[in-house]
């Protein structure tokens, strides 16, 4: 359970950084999206939380606690 876990936060974490990072570039390039700060933010929210459940169940797979 703790790899899988694991596996999901790191597929959150890559999939909020790969939409950051889209959001940025057209800013850049001049397009105006809409509602592109709160969509940052978002991603920003969803990226702290799939670090924290990737290093939640790194410490359960370490101490043992397979099943958290």
């Amino acid at each position: 359970m703790s790899e899988l876990l694991q596996q999901g936060g790191m597929i959150l974490v890559g999939g909020s950084i790969v939409l950051a990072g889209t959001l940025i570039a057209a800013e850049i390039m001049g397009y105006s999206v809409p509602f592109g700060g709160v969509i940052l933010l978002i991603c920003a929210a969803l990226i702290i939380v799939g670090v924290y459940i990737v290093n939640k169940s790194a410490v359960g797979a370490t101490s043992g606690n397979l099943d958290e």
